[in-house]
């Protein structure tokens, strides 16, 4: 696995916890 892989899935995967959250906070009543 290179550098930029980790760099890329880890981006990636940040960005889907922050749409969870994001989604989490505008539907929790």
């Amino acid at each position: 696995m290179t550098t930029a892989l980790a760099v890329d899935i880890t981006a990636t995967a940040l960005i889907l916890l922050a749409l969870l959250i994001t989604c989490a906070v505008l539907y929790d009543p």
